[in-house]
């Protein structure tokens, strides 16, 4: 006979591959984008600061952002939440479909 415990396990480790299996597909797109945009980051109409602190991490393309890993940007030196947020907006405005860059370092928010 099951358990509760054992089913309640199942469904979590299903929800796990659900989330890895995501993340991996938007991982996946995110990566032909990557290769195939080189505009330059105000083509999408980001403005200077935002600019300035991506590329003190070298990332000076929107295939370069695309490539970055979402949990870090808010780490780089003068990137606070206001420049991450106008980033989602600008990426989502230009129509890329993509993870948002996260406000907290080290989560993703989809």
């Amino acid at each position: 006979m099951i358990t509760k415990e054992e089913v309640h396990n199942a469904l979590e480790l299903i929800d796990k591959y659900k989330i890895q299996e995501s993340n991996l597909i938007k991982e996946l797109q995110d990566k032909s984008i990557r290769q195939k945009d080189t505009r330059s980051l105000v083509s999408i109409g980001l403005k200077t600061r935002e600019i300035n602190a991506l590329a003190s991490a070298d990332i000076y393309t929107v295939g370069d952002l695309l490539s970055a890993d979402r949990s870090q940007v808010i780490l780089y030196r003068n990137m606070g939440r206001g420049g991450i947020r106008k980033i989602n907006k600008a990426l989502e405005d230009d129509g890329i479909v993509t993870a948002h860059f996260s406000l907290y370092g080290g989560h993703y928010r989809y």
